[in-house]
């Protein structure tokens, strides 16, 4: 729910005011909310002269919820919208163009649209079915059905908080993030459009120093993969075989019809059907093999699938002895320029799971933990937040015009395409894209040696300024 919503969005480099947080500090020893709330529910007070959740919820039960609870929502809830007003002001004064706050009954406390939106640009309302979210409430310590009803009592109507967002997340959709991730990356991507100068005044940011700044020049790097560390067959082979070993232990239907090789087709149906997971091959190969075990007449369960998927996940994984021999070469002479080594991927290899690559890369991003290929934003901007540098002081390298160059480009990193004699050649429609000449920006090379050279020849040189749109 919202909690993997907050974390998507740091991850992607946004500021993050969480309501919840901001009253455990104000609980903690020292906060601005103990003496109020000790004088009025005296029993609360804890040893360490902070307030004890525990006995402040016993306390409130005692003096009567709803009277109670009223009381402290009168102590705190002021204390937490200066926090939240001090936060936003804080993040605009360093130039932030965007910033996250979660709020726990925004909705409720606002009621009238304009003093919304004197508090708010965007309203995001993430929302699950009921079933699920007293699932998924029911989970936390100390939480029980006569409890959540009271909370739930308080609070709008699902129907009601839709009405007034600019966007529901949807969760609960799939078994896993798949969905909600993809459906925060469309967010992103209609934000830009919505406020387009804001994201072109933050791009342009040129600060001098500091976490996040763009300062001088360039401090990481990030490399796809599949054709650009090494060439995408093999280690796929090596997996597919892998796959087929196991469908024909754990699905002997299916290995009897021949039907593994129905995996590409079956990949384009769920991506007609379902195109919020049509950016995750890994999540695309597991519902694949679920449908074909239930046309086939095999028992499959969601764990059986997660198992089978896991192991060939790492086979896909074992690229070292598949590595181009201008890779380790081109990342040493990165490092000893002391700059920070990633990879930004869409395909589902894992680079922790190689013991001869995992030390070349000092973070990792896929296609499924951004909810996006790399011709979206977050890929990138998640690559720039982990080497926590602004993203025109990233490079990224790689091989597709329309994902790495344009993608890349889009997201304010300059960017070196690799084209290598003996890869694939690119269509007519892939070479169309190609935008203009712009060695400021993006250059083209044959080789990572090249690459390695025309990185390092930007390290000091501070990215151009994009024109603001």
């Amino acid at each position: 729910g919202k909690s993997s919503a907050a974390t998507w969005f740091k991850r992607c480099g946004f500021r993050v005011h969480d309501a919840d947080a901001c009253v455990h500090r104000l609980y903690s020893p020292g906060g601005a909310a103990v003496a109020p709330v000790a004088e009025a529910f005296p029993t609360s007070l804890a040893l360490d002269g902070g307030i004890d959740r525990t006995a402040l919820s016993a306390a409130v039960a005692a003096k009567g919820r709803e009277d109670a609870l009223r009381m402290l929502e009168h102590i705190v809830h002021p204390l937490v919208t200066a926090a939240r007003a001090e936060f936003v002001r804080q993040a605009e004064e360093d130039g932030e163009w965007l910033v996250v706050v979660d709020v726990p009954l925004l909705l409720e406390t606002i009621a009238d649209e304009a003093g919304l939106r004197n508090e708010v640009d965007l309203v995001l309302v993430v929302s699950a079915g009921e079933a699920e979210q007293r699932r998924r409430v029911l989970l936390r310590p100390g939480m029980t059905p006569a409890k959540l009803d009271s909370i739930l009592a308080r609070q709008l109507p699902d129907a009601a908080k839709r009405a007034r967002a600019d966007t529901v997340l949807e969760t609960g959709l799939g078994d896993g993030f798949v969905e909600t991730r993809a459906q925060l990356s469309a967010f992103l991507e209609s934000t830009v459009a919505r406020f387009p100068a804001h994201w072109a005044r933050w791009l342009a940011r040129r600060p001098a120093s500091g976490v996040g700044s763009a300062g001088l020049g360039v401090r990481c790097v990030s490399f796809d993969l599949d054709e650009t560390c090494w060439p995408t067959t093999p280690p796929i082979v090596q997996a597919q075989q892998v796959l087929v070993a196991m469908v024909a232990e754990s699905l002997p239907n299916v290995h009897a019809a021949g039907a593994i090789s129905q995996m590409g087709s079956i990949f384009a149906t769920i991506r007609a059907e379902q195109p919020l997971v049509s950016h995750d091959l890994t999540e695309l190969r597991r519902l694949a093999l679920l449908r074909l075990a239930t046309a086939h007449g095999d028992s499959l369960s969601a764990a059986e699938a997660d198992a089978i998927i896991e192991k060939f996940v790492t086979a896909r994984s074992q690229t070292g002895a598949h590595l181009f021999a201008d890779v380790l070469p081109c990342v040493g002479s990165l490092r000893a320029a002391g700059l920070c080594v990633g990879a930004v991927t869409d395909g589902n290899a894992h680079v922790q799971r190689d013991d001869a690559v995992a030390p070349l890369f000092d973070f990792s991003v896929s296609a499924t933990e951004a909810g996006a290929t790399k011709e979206g934003l977050a890929p990138h901007l998640m690559a720039a937040a982990a080497s926590s540098c602004h993203p025109s002081q990233v490079v990224h390298v790689g091989d597709s015009i329309s994902k790495d160059l344009l993608g890349a480009l889009r997201c304010g990193c300059r960017v070196v395409l690799l084209s290598r004699p003996t890869a694939p050649a690119r269509s007519e429609e892939e070479e169309a894209l190609r935008p203009p000449a712009d060695t400021e920006r993006w250059v083209e090379v044959s080789d990572l040696d090249q690459a390695a050279a025309a990185v390092l020849a930007w390290v000091d040189t501070p990215a151009p300024v994009l024109e603001r749109g």
